[in-house]
Protein backbone atom coordinates (compact mmCIF):
# COMPACT_ATOMS: atom_id res chain seq x y z
CA UNK A 1 0.00 0.00 0.00
CA UNK A 2 2.96 2.36 0.16
CA UNK A 3 3.30 2.46 -3.43
CA UNK A 4 -0.79 4.08 -3.77
CA UNK A 5 0.43 7.39 -3.37
CA UNK A 6 3.67 7.19 -5.71
CA UNK A 7 1.12 5.44 -8.13
CA UNK A 8 -1.85 8.43 -8.01
CA UNK A 9 0.92 10.84 -8.88
CA UNK A 10 2.09 9.30 -11.97
CA UNK A 11 -1.13 8.83 -13.12
CA UNK A 12 -1.84 12.60 -12.33
CA UNK A 13 1.04 13.67 -14.01
CA UNK A 14 0.11 11.52 -17.20
CA UNK A 15 -3.54 13.03 -17.34
CA UNK A 16 -2.16 16.51 -16.99
CA UNK A 17 0.37 15.50 -19.93
CA UNK A 18 -2.73 13.96 -21.86
CA UNK A 19 -4.65 16.62 -21.41
CA UNK A 20 -2.05 19.43 -22.67
CA UNK A 21 -1.45 16.79 -25.57
CA UNK A 22 -5.38 17.27 -26.65
CA UNK A 23 -4.63 21.07 -26.01
CA UNK A 24 -2.21 21.45 -28.40
CA UNK A 25 -3.65 19.17 -30.84
CA UNK A 26 -7.38 21.25 -31.00
CA UNK A 27 -5.29 24.56 -31.66
CA UNK A 28 -3.07 22.96 -34.16
CA UNK A 29 -6.59 21.79 -35.99
CA UNK A 30 -8.32 25.23 -35.32
CA UNK A 31 -4.96 27.21 -36.41
CA UNK A 32 -4.79 24.85 -39.34
CA UNK A 33 -7.51 23.73 -40.67
CA UNK A 34 -11.64 24.88 -41.50
CA UNK A 35 -12.95 21.73 -39.23
CA UNK A 36 -15.70 22.59 -37.07
CA UNK A 37 -15.88 22.90 -33.86
CA UNK A 38 -17.90 19.40 -33.59
CA UNK A 39 -15.03 17.61 -35.61
CA UNK A 40 -12.62 19.09 -33.42
CA UNK A 41 -14.25 17.64 -29.90
CA UNK A 42 -14.73 14.39 -31.62
CA UNK A 43 -11.20 13.95 -32.49
CA UNK A 44 -9.43 15.30 -29.54
CA UNK A 45 -11.98 14.27 -26.60
CA UNK A 46 -12.08 17.94 -25.22
CA UNK A 47 -15.63 19.30 -24.48
CA UNK A 48 -17.51 20.99 -27.21
CA UNK A 49 -17.38 23.77 -24.97
CA UNK A 50 -13.75 23.51 -24.52
CA UNK A 51 -12.96 23.67 -28.23
CA UNK A 52 -14.96 27.11 -28.26
CA UNK A 53 -13.57 28.55 -25.57
CA UNK A 54 -9.70 27.39 -27.37
CA UNK A 55 -11.12 28.83 -30.98
CA UNK A 56 -11.94 32.23 -28.82
CA UNK A 57 -8.73 32.80 -27.55
CA UNK A 58 -6.76 31.31 -31.01
CA UNK A 59 -9.01 33.87 -32.67
CA UNK A 60 -8.09 36.90 -29.77
CA UNK A 61 -4.60 35.77 -30.43
CA UNK A 62 -4.19 36.47 -33.92
CA UNK A 63 -6.43 39.30 -33.91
Amino acid sequence: MDNVPHCKMIEDMLNEVRREAQIECALRMIRNSKLSDEEIFKVTELTLEEVKELKAQASAVTA
